[in-house]
């Protein structure tokens, strides 16, 4: 058995959050801190214990910034999927319809995106887009990002997550 130590404060607040996500509310939850800090682990850790989720799990990747929809298409899970000129704000209702889906039979979904400053900016749009239209949903955002590295995807995640 693999020990994780020192994070109890951390988790305990994941858990709160999930109550409230449990009793209709959806929550955003931003993890900030600097790299190796541990961003990744204390996700891992909690996920591992949401055995009754339905979960959509992305990261970015510092090569693949410029990657069009790299983010939205792991969120998606739609294989060969080709999104071209899309629009954020559709891709986004993809997103949000696919929640909806997930949230059948009163089922929590968790959405994690893991290191979200290395998010292509289409994908990182439409993610917002679709959040901030979780109203009665059933859903807990987890979000990691290094300090202050939110800006690059525009002034929208600086505001959503200020």
């Amino acid at each position: 058995m693999e020990h994780f130590v020192g994070r109890a404060g951390e988790l305990a607040a994941l858990d709160a959050e999930m109550q409230t996500v449990r009793g209709g509310q959806p929550r955003v939850v931003l993890i900030e801190g600097d790299a190796g800090i541990g961003k990744s682990s204390l996700l891992s850790q909690y996920l591992s214990g949401q055995d009754d989720v339905r979960l959509l799990r992305a990261s970015g990747d510092e090569a693949e910034m410029l990657l069009p929809w790299g983010v939205a298409d792991q969120l998606l899970a739609i294989p060969g999927a080709r999104r071209g000129d899309a629009d954020a704000l559709a891709v986004g209702a993809q997103l949000i319809a696919l929640i909806g889906e997930l949230q059948a039979g009163d089922k929590v979904v968790v959405l994690v995106v893991d290191d979200l400053h290395w998010s292509d900016e289409p994908s990182a749009r439409a993610l917002l887009f679709a959040l901030r239209r979780m109203q009665a949903d059933r859903v807990l955002a987890l979000v990691s990002a290094r300090p202050g590295e939110l800006s690059r995807l525009g002034e929208g995640w600086s505001r959503f997550a200020g």
